[in-house]
């Protein structure tokens, strides 16, 4: 129902960074410099990554066997700031 997916996106963690809802980090930017700060996702120990951005109804999943360490400046955040482009 729209009222689980707001509870699942709102903050549950109050003031600790990173900022989690349920199951979904909420952390403005994580996800990628062109993403809207409503943009909730997880990353994965393997370089996986998913998120959704609500602003611009786009949903990013990127699955890769690179350690998250070696992936996530190199392809990731890369990746996802292309993706989260409001024109893509």
């Amino acid at each position: 129902s729209e009222a689980t997916c707001r509870e699942m996106r709102a903050i549950q963690t109050g003031t600790l960074r990173p900022r989690f809802g349920l199951g979904w980090q909420r952390e403005p930017g994580e996800f990628g410099q062109t993403c809207s700060p409503d943009t909730f996702g997880h990353f994965g120990s393997t370089g996986t990554m998913v998120w959704h951005d609500p602003a611009t109804v786009t949903t990013f999943v990127l699955l890769t066997t690179r350690a998250a360490s070696e992936s996530r400046t190199s392809l990731l955040a890369p990746a996802s700031d292309i993706i989260g482009r409001p024109n893509g």
